[in-house]
């Protein structure tokens, strides 16, 4: 979970994204990649993966053309992530 780009992709969705007149956080890869500026292919799989250890969600589909647009966005605005499982957390 830790790998840089998984951090990066967390980090710009929490930013959120004006779309025409309408500020929202939920992203497409497209999306998430120009922002990070680097490939969309290159994002696919970490999204994946943040999908799975349940840091993004599949907020909604959108049909354009001959294409399904995925948008994802964020389950939390915040997440603490520790580097060792046996670190307590740190006192509030």
């Amino acid at each position: 979970m830790l790998d840089e780009t998984r951090m990066s992709i967390l980090r710009v969705m929490r930013i959120g994204i004006y779309r025409g007149d309408k500020y929202t956080q939920d992203f497409t890869v497209a999306e998430i990649a120009e922002r990070i500026e680097t490939n969309p292919q290159r994002i696919y799989h970490h999204v994946d993966k943040l999908v799975e250890f349940g840091f993004l969600i599949k907020s909604r589909e959108e049909k354009k053309k001959r294409s399904l647009i995925t948008y994802y966005q964020r389950t939390a605005l915040g997440f603490v992530i520790s580097y060792n499982s046996d670190d307590p957390l740190p006192q509030l």
